[in-house]
């Protein structure tokens, strides 16, 4: 019976006020669309970041190889040869050799210590010339060969007009090797190795001129009598015969240490 209400203009019926309140404007609908779209480009930002970690290691692994060749070679005195003899101490000589030739070794220490567990698989000696030379070889097939000759140092060595590349000084690469003196083989390659020997000569070895690479020298009577024992070990005759060279019957392996 009372008079029946009426709604201003300013006031809506409650039930509209609560539909209104469900209701998403257009505005925060496409800012939430934006937040969920940047959301999901977070989380695969995040999954493709850690995918390439792993393909990153190899590279980064790399590089630190990279750093280690490029060691600085005038840190390194010299190599330890080590054999069930005993130990060959050799001194560098990079004023004679320069400086490739020391690389190459440092090379194959690290290559032989990092792939091979310190086991290098073409290191050993294999000729004996009594009173002479001590030869063997020392190589790891990732490094490349050593294909750089020593420089002259006789200067009143008479060069030839046209040298090969691989002989720039044509025949002078060393001094007259004497007791000791340890240089890079010349019956095999281009004489930068990796075959070398070990000078056991009591006089100057005149007759080969300055043909090698000399590289390192012996200093202490320990690692001579290691040598000097190697030239007592028995040969192979049948391989002495055909290869005009005396030939261990059993070749001494050794491992490799730099100092």
């Amino acid at each position: 019976g009372g008079p029946t209400a009426t709604a201003t203009a300013d006031e809506a019926p409650v039930g509209h006020t609560k539909q209104s309140r469900r209701r998403k404007s257009p505005k925060t609908l496409m800012l939430a669309a934006v937040a969920t779209v940047a959301l999901f480009g977070a989380i695969f930002l995040c999954m493709a970041m850690f995918s390439n970690s792993s393909d990153n290691t190899p590279k980064l692994s790399s590089l630190r190889r990279s750093a280690k060749e490029e060691r600085d070679v005038s840190t390194v005195q010299g190599l330890i040869i080590r054999t069930y003899l005993g130990n060959i101490r050799i001194h560098f000589r990079p004023d004679l050799a320069g400086e490739a030739s020391i690389k190459y070794i440092v090379n194959v220490v690290q290559a032989v210590s990092e792939k091979r567990n310190n086991v290098c698989q073409k290191c050993t000696f294999y000729r004996v010339e009594k009173h002479q030379i001590l030869e063997g070889i020392l190589a790891d097939e990732s490094v490349p060969e050593n294909k750089v000759l020593g420089p002259c140092p006789d200067p009143n060595h008479q060069h030839q007009e046209k040298c090969p590349k691989h002989n720039p000084y044509c025949g002078c690469h060393g001094p007259i090797m004497m007791k000791g003196m340890v240089a890079w083989s010349h019956h095999t390659g281009m004489g930068g190795g990796p075959d070398f020997i070990i000078t056991t000569s009591e006089k100057p070895m005149t007759g080969w001129g300055g043909h090698h690479t000399v590289w390192g020298e012996i200093r202490d009577e320990e690692s001579f009598t290691v040598v000097d024992g190697a030239e007592d070990l028995p040969i192979d005759i049948p391989r002495t015969i055909q290869a005009g060279m005396q030939m261990l019957k059993d070749e001494i392996e050794f491992s490799l240490e730099l100092f």
